[in-house]
């Protein structure tokens, strides 16, 4: 056997042996990007979205238009910014393609040395809506998340005369 085939099926062989390892990798995982934070994508808490931007954010043109869809489409991806040092918060993006809106979402995870105070949320809080034009392409880091529209618009009817408070008081 010659160098050039031996060479060859040497080669061969190492990809085969490398291909499960690169099946088993999402992309963003090969490309070093992060992965988005499982809680962002649990119905409850994009219902919860939805409920803030129902009450706050759409229009009546923008709910009439949704109700006839079966499936509403939520596009989540976490965003990787550039902090301050010792910022461990987490951003991310909802994207909501169907109505054209991006709702970014912190948790907070810093401490601010001036005042001895640490801040730290539990949750993601949201921290800006914004209606932007959406391309009809989900982003290549974001995580598609469908949900039953009549499940939501029950969840949304349910909770609709529910009060927040800040606290107890």
């Amino acid at each position: 056997m010659s160098q050039t085939k031996l060479f060859a099926n040497v080669l061969s062989l190492l990809f085969l042996a490398l291909l499960p390892a690169c099946q088993c990798l999402s992309p963003a995982k090969t490309a070093g990007a992060s992965t988005v934070p499982q809680e962002l994508v649990q119905k409850p808490y994009l219902f919860e979205v939805v409920r803030y931007l129902y009450r706050w954010q759409l229009d009546e043109t923008e709910v009439d238009r949704l109700v006839s869809a079966k499936q509403f489409v939520f596009w989540v991806r976490r965003v990787d910014a550039q902090l301050d040092p010792g910022d461990k918060s987490v951003l991310a993006e909802i994207l909501l393609p169907q109505v054209g809106v991006c709702v970014k979402v912190k948790k907070a995870d810093y401490r601010i040395e001036e005042m001895n105070t640490e801040v730290k949320s539990t949750t993601f809080r949201i921290t800006q809506v914004a209606r932007e034009g959406l391309s009809g392409r989900m982003p290549r880091d974001a995580e598609r998340v469908e949900v039953d529209m009549q499940e939501m618009r029950d969840y949304l009817f349910q909770t609709r005369s529910q009060h927040d408070y800040p606290d107890p008081a």
